[in-house]
């Protein structure tokens, strides 16, 4: 009995470090969990940082709440999107105007790449560049990155020998794969420990650190000033995420020449229309006097050297920044996403009348 009592914790234990190394198990399991009124993930259901640091005070409500377009719209456009989790997760093809497909790629995330024949000719090709302040000197200080992550036919010789390299795997390889993932620490958090019931418990041992000993989960800075939990990475720290880490001339002259080298290496594939759209960190808007800002974008946005279309985020939220974010999640909230998808179908509106194509 005892020996099938281990055994049974042996395989419950591999099963569950398995599924927390799927991104897609974890996906589906975490939607089932939603269901559950104790089965639901505090960092879904209140923000990501507040679901890192459990502080009450900062327990608010999150979820977005977007309206869709007019689906009655000519649909002369296909839409392409190399995104972050900013839109990835939020938008369809309904919340854009005028847009008769949807292709949405992420950063940094290989199975999410594309690869077709060609562009449809029949329609307007938009491609928009969208990505958090955070990763902008890390995903544009090349640009080769980039050109991966949708391919067309020409490029089919080389995906077709990167697919025998992938086959050509070694046993050991192919065993150690469905167990190694970057994310492995936070999906086990998620997976074990990352439910309602135990939010009491997790508040009060947040909440004593906090007001006593003035102690934070380490990844979470806490702006009391204005009320506000930023990742602090953003904030803090010797890394080019830091709203406040020092840009010399150099890396800006860097940036537009790859952006530009970008914007060129589409539009030869066919592309009518591309875009650049930074969306800044929240303390970039919500409190630059934390630190020194280094004006990244204000830099990148006002260069006459740069060819690429801009979405611009920085001035559409300057106005009234602490409307636009979440307290208590690293994203913008509804009310940010919807001003910015408002912004970009006024652009989309203009490009569909002024290029009409033939249905």
């Amino acid at each position: 009995m005892r020996k099938l009592i281990s055994f049974s914790i042996i395989v419950i234990c591999c099963g569950i470090y398995y599924a927390s190394n799927s991104a897609k198990i974890t996906e589906k399991y975490t939607d089932f969990r939603e269901r559950g009124m104790l089965l639901g993930s505090d960092k879904i259901g209140y923000g990501g940082l507040y679901g890192m640091c459990y502080l009450s005070d900062y327990r608010q409500p999150f979820f977005y709440d977007i309206k869709e377009s007019d689906d009655t719209l000519v649909k002369n456009i296909n839409l392409y999107l190399f995104c972050d989790s900013y839109l990835y997760y939020r938008v369809t093809p309904k919340h854009f105007s005028y847009n008769d497909k949807l292709y949405k790629m992420k950063w940094f995330e290989t199975e999410t790449f594309l690869s077709q024949e060609s562009l449809d000719t029949t329609k307007k090709n938009v491609l928009v560049f969208e990505m958090t302040e955070r990763y902008v000197r890390s995903l544009l200080d090349s640009y080769e990155g980039a050109t991966n992550m949708l391919k067309f036919e020409k490029e089919q010789n080389e995906n077709l020998k990167q697919q025998e390299n992938t086959n050509s795997k070694s046993l050991i390889d192919k065993f150690q794969e469905p167990f190694i993932n970057p994310n492995i620490n936070s999906n086990l958090e998620l997976n074990l420990f990352d439910y309602k019931l135990f939010r009491p418990l997790k508040e009060l041992k947040a909440n004593l650190n906090f007001h006593i000993f003035n102690r934070v989960y380490d990844g979470v800075f806490v702006d009391t000033a204005k009320q506000q939990l930023y990742y602090k990475p953003t904030v803090e720290g010797e890394q080019k995420m830091n709203a406040f880490y020092p840009l010399d001339s150099g890396e800006i002259s860097t940036l537009i020449d790859n952006i530009n080298k970008l914007n060129d290496f589409y539009h030869s594939k066919g592309f009518d229309e591309i875009y650049l759209a930074i969306i800044p960190n929240p303390v970039t808007m919500i409190n630059p006097s934390l630190g020194h800002y280094n004006n990244l974008i204000p830099l990148l946005n006002s260069n006459d050297s740069l060819r690429m279309n801009l979405i611009d985020s920085y001035s559409l939220f300057k106005q009234n920044p602490t409307l636009f974010y979440s307290k208590s999640d690293s994203h913008w909230n509804s009310i940010g996403l919807q001003r910015w998808l408002d912004e970009f179908n006024r652009k989309l509106k203009l490009l569909s009348q002024q290029n009409k194509v033939p249905s």
